[in-house]
């Protein structure tokens, strides 16, 4: 082999290597900036259910503040629905959380460490999968969404395959999506819940002359460089009324708020899935591909010196 033949080869060889190893670094580099946004997108999914709990809460504290003025009895039973809405909330958050640490295994899919922790975070979340109860009565099973996933979450711990592992993830997170757009109507009721069951303690607060208008007036009046004199502000029945007002539509404004944040969470998970499917369509040359197109390249070069030649011998 001459030294041009020589040179050739290693220059195809250099090529076929930039193919095949340079476009594995961004892989892995766009795999971990995925397994970051995914667990990001989770957390705030997970703080989102940590939100309906409070109100779930806060709903069954009003109703019993409701229950007193009016002297009807708050059986324990009525009581339980709200603890069981809270736990079955709690579970939720568990699950998005989970469902976070396992996008944080693609990150180690990617730096080619897919080991204990990958294991701990898939089996743990195939659990919580197939425990995860029933929103409500009216809901639908999870078991019915999720199905046979378990397995392939169990799938996602023996592969080290960047690709086959969003693969697996983005099957989790259509179901999940499926789940959450199934009971969305659910958490949304929750806001209306609160609103109304505050409504109710509100009007009682007002209707005994109970409440204070200086949380609502002071603020505006201080704008101003005012003061108030609040006994007689107390006592002035057209500017209570007002306050009343004021305060319903705080309530409402808290409704509105609690409903949005149910569609924000909702959009944020679609798109997530939009940048996971980017990912799996963003094909990295294969192997077969790679030697493919060394064969090519050499064959390119080789006639290029097949030229040159028969231009030195004319």
């Amino acid at each position: 082999m001459n030294v041009n033949r020589k040179i050739h080869t290693l220059f195809v060889a250099l090529i076929a290597l930039s193919i095949l190893l340079f476009p594995g670094c961004d892989r892995r580099e766009e795999g971990s900036a995925l397994a970051t946004e995914g667990a990001a997108t989770l957390e705030k999914i997970a703080e989102f259910y940590d939100m309906l709990i409070i109100s779930t809460e806060e709903s069954r504290d009003a109703e019993s503040i409701f229950r007193a003025f009016t002297r009807m009895p708050f059986p324990p039973e009525q009581q339980a629905t709200f603890d069981k809405q809270a736990s079955n909330l709690r579970k939720r958050a568990q699950l998005a959380r989970s469902f976070s640490d396992t996008f944080k295994t693609l990150g180690k899919l990617a730096e080619y460490n897919a080991s204990a922790e990958v294991k701990e975070s898939t089996t743990k979340l195939a659990k919580e999968i197939q425990t995860l109860p029933k929103m409500s009565a009216d809901s639908i099973d999870p078991s019915k969404i999720f199905g046979m996933i378990a397995g392939d979450l169990m799938a996602l711990k023996q592969s080290k395959d960047l690709r086959r592992g969003a693969v697996l993830i983005r099957d989790a997170l259509s179901k999940y999506q499926l789940l959450f757009d199934n009971e969305i109507e659910v958490y949304k009721g929750i806001a209306v819940d609160r609103y109304k069951k505050f409504n109710n303690v509100a009007y009682w607060l007002f209707h005994k002359n109970l409440v204070q208008s200086s949380g609502l007036l002071n603020p505006s009046v201080s704008a101003l460089g005012l003061s108030i004199d609040m006994k007689k502000a107390d006592a002035d029945p057209d500017l209570m009324r007002a306050v009343e007002s004021i305060a319903r539509g705080r309530a409402e404004k808290m409704m509105a708020v609690g409903q949005m944040a149910a569609h924000t969470a909702q959009r944020d998970l679609s798109k997530l899935a939009a940048t996971v499917d980017r990912f799996i369509a963003k094909r990295p040359f294969t192997l077969s591909e790679g030697i493919q197109l060394t064969a090519e390249l050499q064959k390119y070069l080789e006639e290029i010196e097949s030229l040159r030649k028969a231009k030195k011998e004319e």
